[in-house]
């Protein structure tokens, strides 16, 4: 096909056939009941040999070569770690409580390095298994210094970012006396577009990334298809603009949405919400154009519906792409992956891979709304180390991170570059790079 065909219209509609329609009937249908292709995929305690995807099956051929539990842990809470402008950002460390140095996992976070969810968790799963692990809080929020503000940081006219601490962070950990140099980094969403805005500085220790549910143009984040999200912009000051935490107490048992909602002008609905101004909404109204205050991002979409190089071809590292067909940024994860395969560097092109399941934003849940998609969604019926949790597909983690931060020869890459759930016949499906790109 035509190199400019090659858009996420043409992907989606070769990858999912007639999920709209599918899905439509299935909500009128079966309302709050399992679909039943999905209870079709389940029997005894696995999905069955109908589920293409190898991460449905507790297949020896790759349960057997994932790195075992052997370490117990080492804590560090409130180390610091000085960035290029004088500000020190605040990280808590895991690592195995034994000699010798390890590859790290790290997350840079907005959400609390202390995490349970996406930080402690992962603790208590990868460093018995060999690895460090690191959550570091964004600048200006809990205990990191400096002025927190919405991935670029407050002076962004002098061309500041979020990357660039990204950047300093790895610098540093990958000089610590318990690294092996080799850093691999993973989050949803926000934690997501952190790696994003990294990657294309190109440090020599970042190895990898695992990027679920992400962004890839902040523009079309914030103006989707050129039409200001009001209430996810709206949530975004509240949460992440301006304050040392997260106020999800105000978002929930406090603000009268369908009241703040119509309050007008946009100009002081940050007024009408904080009782002051906040340069994160100011600079949002001020730049309703693609101008260059948005080109801190990996992708560029000069049109709806469009993508640009970007700057993928400065992205030397293979990347897993992870997201859900009813996620809000459904659409970025896949250019990102079609960015890597179609301008990243030739070398690596076949070194990317996806991941699209029956998610809302929280990958690895099985429920959207009414619909219920069963184990397969989720992968419960699996033993209790291959199950998945909300934006964390652990042993999916695991094997890629064996791969490419140990080296360790575990087949992660023999197997086919995509995996998606069919919405039309509810079951995961594996395809190759050919047929997608090539016929």
């Amino acid at each position: 096909m035509a190199e400019d065909q090659l858009t996420r219209r043409y992907f989606i509609r070769k990858t999912t056939g007639a999920a709209g329609a599918a899905l439509a009937v299935n909500v009128l249908h079966q309302g709050s009941q399992r679909v039943d292709a999905v209870s079709r995929e389940g029997s005894g305690d696995e999905a069955t040999a109908d589920s293409a995807a190898w991460f449905m099956r507790s297949d020896p051929a790759w349960v057997a070569r994932l790195s075992r539990p052997e370490h117990e842990i080492r804590f560090e809470f409130d180390v610091k770690v000085p960035t290029r402008d004088g500000i020190r950002l605040s990280a808590n460390i895991w690592r195995p409580k034994a000699a010798g140095r390890f590859p790290v996992i790290y997350m840079h976070t907005m959400y609390d390095k202390s995490n349970r969810a996406f930080h402690i968790n992962r603790a208590k799963y990868f460093v018995p298994r060999g690895y460090a692990f690191v959550a570091i809080d964004v600048r200006g929020m809990f205990d990191s210094d400096g002025v927190g503000y919405f991935f670029w940081h407050p002076n962004w006219r002098e061309g500041r970012f979020d990357g660039q601490d990204v950047d300093d962070c790895l610098s540093w950990l990958g000089k610590q006396p318990w690294s092996t140099g080799k850093i691999g980094m993973t989050g949803p969403s926000g934690l997501a577009f952190e790696q994003w805005m990294a990657a294309p500085l190109g440090n020599a220790h970042l190895t990898t990334i695992i990027p679920y549910v992400s962004p890839d143009d902040h523009y079309d984040n914030v103006y989707q298809n050129a039409a200001f999200q009001l209430a996810n912009n709206m949530r975004a000051i509240v949460h992440l603009g301006g304050s040392r935490v997260n106020n999800r107490d105000l978002d929930t048992d406090f603000f009268d949405w369908e009241k703040l909602v119509r309050h007008l002008p946009l100009r002081t609905m940050d007024e009408a919400m904080l009782g002051r101004k906040s340069q994160v909404w100011q600079d949002f109204l001020d730049h309703p154009d693609n101008d260059d205050y948005w080109r801190f991002s990996v992708g560029d979409r000069p049109r709806s519906g469009e993508m640009s190089p970007g700057k993928y071809a400065q992205v030397k590292v293979p990347t897993l792409n992870i997201t859900g067909w009813f996620d809000e940024v459904q659409q970025a994860t896949i250019n990102n992956y079609l960015g890597m395969v179609r301008y990243g560097p030739e070398e690596l092109r076949n070194q990317h891979r996806l991941i699209v399941g029956p998610w809302k934003h929280a990958a690895g849940e099985r429920k959207v709304g009414d619909l219920d998609f069963g184990p397969q969604a989720n992968a419960e019926l699996l033993p209790v180390d291959l199950r998945w949790h909300s934006y964390w597909l652990k042993p999916v983690e695991l094997r890629w991170y064996d791969y490419w931060l140990k080296g360790m020869k575990n087949g992660m890459m023999d197997e086919p570059p995509v995996d998606i759930v069919v919405m039309v016949e509810n079951r995961w499906r594996s395809e190759s790079f050919c047929p997608f790109f090539c016929v």
